[in-house]
């Protein structure tokens, strides 16, 4: 009894599709070989030889509820360094409250001014401290992020404002690297926190190279011109964004950049790369990381659609 081979199944891009399985690896493969170039042919911008500002020109607000800690006190004592023009700490919370004389005791620097809210809000408390700021320059920092000790990091990271329609510029962020085990759990959500930032910062240089483009100036640490975050207008959105009812804490650096972008006095953005503008900060650690991940998706859903429907300017 003879019988009929059955006929051969194909894979869908093989059976008269073939035209989008190549579109894809096209779009997937080009898109990296592209970005590969745009990333290692990106200069920073130099500093000149007269700038307008320097490090005196800049203010600096770092939000925390806790200021006896100890990564906090390194972060503080990387800033300081620098000839910053105040360092106004934005705390809240009942827990805050007796820490402060430990903390003025260790911390004398007269550049430092220490706020205090009853309530925890990073908005409401970095809206309070801008209100004091009187430099033309102000970055804007996380309590876990540290500043180089190199003379040459403040002139790198504000020479891009030289450009008078320069609105925000974030520097290159690393993740400390702890020294774990080689074969740890530890080690293995530090070295995740590494790599997100590596490939973030590769995506950040070359998008910025290409067309001066960024997804997202990061709120770990950014310098904006004073003037944009004590403009009325966008005092009140930044502290009136809401999300299904809920007014937003979180996601402030996608508000930020939406903003810039959006902006009617066409203010940009620009990571600065290079040595002399990275920095080092703390992620990956764990199970903090876990509940960092879950922030990001978070926002991404949040945020990333109303940036897609919002016409850039």
């Amino acid at each position: 009894m003879s019988t009929t081979p059955s006929t051969l199944e194909y894979p869908w891009y093989l059976n008269g599709n073939w035209w989008v399985f190549i579109f894809l690896f096209a779009f997937r493969y080009v898109r990296a070989v592209v970005n590969a170039l745009a990333y290692f042919l990106y200069k920073p911008i130099p500093v000149p030889a007269n700038p307008t500002y320097g490090p005196p020109d800049v203010s600096v607000i770092v939000c925390t509820k806790d200021i006896v800690n100890e990564t906090f006190h390194a972060a503080i004592a990387s800033a300081l360094i620098h000839p910053i023009h105040t360092l106004f700490i934005a705390t809240a919370g009942l827990k805050v409250a007796g820490q402060r004389e430990p903390f003025l005791a260790k911390f004398t620097d007269p550049r430092i001014q220490l706020l205090w809210r009853p309530e925890a809000h990073r908005r409401d408390q970095t809206a309070q401290a801008v209100d004091l700021v009187h430099a033309p320059l102000l970055i804007i920092s996380d309590d876990h992020t540290y500043w180089p000790n190199r003379t040459t990091f403040i002139p790198s990271l504000i020479a891009p404002f030289e450009d008078p329609n320069m609105g925000g510029v974030g520097p290159l962020l690393e993740a400390r690297h702890r020294g774990h085990a080689f074969f740890s759990v530890a080690g293995f959500f530090n070295y995740l926190g590494m790599t997100y930032l590596l490939r973030r910062a590769h995506e950040f240089i070359a998008t910025t190279s290409i067309d001066g483009g960024l997804s997202c100036l990061l709120s770990r640490f950014v310098v904006f011109r004073s003037v944009i975050h004590q403009d009325p207008e966008f005092k009140y959105a930044y502290l009136n964004d809401y999300y299904q009812g809920k007014r937003l804490d979180a996601d402030d650096d996608k508000f930020t950049t939406r903003w810039l972008q959006n902006s009617k006095e066409g203010w940009k953005i620009r990571i600065q790369g290079g040595p002399d503008s990275t920095m080092t900060t703390e992620l990956g650690e764990y199970p903090k990381f876990m509940g960092q991940c879950l922030r990001w998706t978070r926002t991404t859903y949040r945020s990333n659609p109303r940036a897609l429907r919002e016409p850039s300017a």
